[in-house]
């Protein structure tokens, strides 16, 4: 989990670009890192910048604290007065800090990084193919089925937004919005008619097209359904005589048109 942390700071971070921009600035800022970690092995190098800067702060502090010290100091030498004591303890305590710091700086010295030359043009490729598709989906009608496959496929990048904890009101527009379907509890022959039980468990009205197939998955018959809130119904389809002859009739519920 600790690994993954990164990744969702990473997926939070690109959330602040428009929308159709994110998912490829994300694969490319991951692809930066991946080169930066396998192709140009700059973790040990980062590992010692970062000790130096240490090293770099450690001295910083200390000239801070120390500047009372400094400037008392002068101030008794020139009424020809000794430094305090607690001024030559803190004193002794600093030279070691500086020492230590001193230390560390050397030990992590290292040549500067010699960069390789990094594959810019495969990656503004790799952003671009992810991009347009999603500037496809945002000029194309609700209604189209090519805005409603386009949809289907980034919906992927909203679940990764979900993942890494977006807050709801930053997260990326569907694309299309589907109603909510209603959920078939069961269904019932009588002669030739089948009922079926559909429940809504949803804020809003749900909506669907209720789908009968044999058992040989033959196609028997749809029908639009719409369900209030919280409300269960019963549909009744009725079949031909030949239909209802079939000894297994499925039932399924598809999607209804976008809203």
């Amino acid at each position: 989990m600790f690994l993954l942390a990164p990744v969702q700071w990473l997926v939070n971070l690109v959330t602040v670009l428009p929308d159709l921009l994110r998912p490829g600035i994300f694969i490319g800022l991951v692809l930066l890192i991946l080169w930066f970690i396998f192709v140009q092995r700059g973790l040990p190098n980062l590992w010692h910048a970062l000790c130096r800067g240490t090293a770099r702060l450690i001295d910083a502090i200390v000239g801070i604290v120390l500047l009372p010290d400094y400037l008392v100091t002068t101030a008794r030498q020139k009424q020809d007065q000794p430094p305090g004591q607690a001024f030559l303890m803190v004193g002794g305590v600093a030279e070691r800090m500086l020492d230590g710091a001193g230390a560390l700086y050397q030990r992590h010295l290292r040549d500067p990084i010699e960069w390789k030359p990094f594959p810019w043009k495969p990656l503004v490729v790799v952003v671009v193919i992810v991009t347009l598709p999603w500037a496809v989906m945002e000029l194309t009608s609700p209604k189209s089925l090519v805005r409603q496959e386009l949809a289907q496929g980034y919906n992927v990048w909203r679940e990764v937004e979900d993942w890494a904890g977006v807050d709801p009101s930053r997260r990326a527009d569907p694309g299309v919005v589907w109603p909510p379907r209603p959920r078939a509890l069961g269904s019932r022959h009588h002669g030739r008619t089948v009922g079926i039980t559909v429940h809504c468990n949803a804020d809003s009205r749900c909506k669907g097209r209720l789908i009968l197939r044999s058992g040989k998955g033959t196609r028997l018959h749809s029908r639009e359904v719409s369900v209030r809130p919280g409300a269960t119904a019963t549909v009744h389809m009725k079949l031909s005589r030949e239909e209802a002859s079939t000894h297994r009739v499925l039932v399924r519920i598809a999607r209804a048109d976008p809203e």
